[in-house]
């Protein structure tokens, strides 16, 4: 009998028109196209046709990258199995949603006011930790070509601090898009996050 976990695998890869155990760039590649068709602002798909192709690109681009942890799948969608004998379930990361201060925005905007028109600019409108993954909201999609996202950086430092940095990111076509900033970047401007990402045209997070 296919277990929960199962079930909910085969349907998100039901969802994105993907094979079974299809790789990391076969899964972003499929969610990027089917995200496209559906998008609502097109007036194809439907609020809840995106959110249910989101959320399939998210369980199975976890599964992709951690292919040996087993239990990914049945904690995205089941509660933990109680502890036996003396081991204690790890707890769950506190989750922070907060929308970004009238200064932290204001900051934003400043250090992307250089007269520089050859690259779409965005600013986040909110941002959500998770333990020590950070990822950033923006209403709009990114364009096509050259885009530079301004973040405010320093969270898991002092939450208080505003420091924008810009993230420059190309795109080969406009659209919605979850962006995870590369290694150099997070490392030399994010310290002490384990990931950034940030999510365009309200993909789900």
């Amino acid at each position: 009998m296919n277990t929960r976990a199962e079930i909910a695998r085969a349907s998100a890869e039901t969802a994105l028109g993907v094979r079974p155990n299809a790789s990391y760039d076969e899964i972003r590649n499929a969610w990027k196209k089917r995200a496209f068709e559906l998008h609502p602002d097109r007036g194809v798909g439907t609020n809840d046709d995106f959110s249910l192709i989101n959320n399939a690109y998210s369980l199975l681009k976890n599964i992709a990258e951690a292919p040996a942890n087993d239990s990914i799948v049945s904690q995205a969608y089941t509660q933990a199995a109680p502890a036996k004998g003396n081991i204690r379930p790890r707890p769950a990361a506190r989750v922070r949603v907060m929308t970004l201060s009238d200064d932290a925005l204001q900051a934003c905007e400043e250090i992307l006011s250089d007269g520089n028109t050859s690259k779409q600019n965005h600013v986040p409108t909110s941002m959500r930790q998770t333990g020590r993954r950070i990822s950033y909201r923006v209403d709009l999609p990114l364009a096509a070509g050259e885009n530079r996202v301004a973040v405010p950086t320093g969270a898991l430092v002092d939450g208080r601090k505003v420091l924008p940095t810009i993230v420059s990111i190309h795109a080969p076509a406009e659209g919605p898009m979850i962006f995870e900033v590369p290694a150099d970047v997070l490392n030399a401007h994010f310290p002490g996050a384990r990931s950034v990402h940030i999510h365009f045209a309200n993909c789900d997070w």
